[in-house]
């Protein structure tokens, strides 16, 4: 697999985010594994390799915090919501009507 920072308009672009903007924390990228696709190595499974289901929010953060590679299924996710919306779990008649009550005046 190519090194995407092989790429010199792609380093360009990082030294210039680097000197002017200098972020606090990496940038992050998702990407939907489709069902059966194996994982890239060195991936961490919240729930398998570090030891506790997560926010999809948290995920993300751990991700954008120490730049690891974060994969998040079902068995990773404590949040019912984050489940329904990434399509891992049906929607809920609850969650719907709770969503139609913003549009009601």
């Amino acid at each position: 697999m190519p090194d995407l920072y092989e790429n010199t308009d792609l380093q360009r672009f990082r030294q210039a985010i680097d000197e002017h903007i200098r972020p606090q924390t990496f940038p992050t990228a998702i990407r939907m594994v489709v069902e059966g696709e194996d994982l890239p190595p060195k991936v961490r499974r919240p729930a398998q390799d570090l030891g506790f289901q997560t926010a999809i929010c948290q995920g993300f953060s751990i991700a954008r915090r120490y730049g690891w590679n974060i994969a998040i299924g079902v068995e990773d996710l404590s949040c019912p919501l984050a489940k329904t919306v990434f399509g891992l779990a049906p929607r809920l008649p609850y969650y719907e009507d709770f969503a139609g009550e913003f549009g009601r005046a």
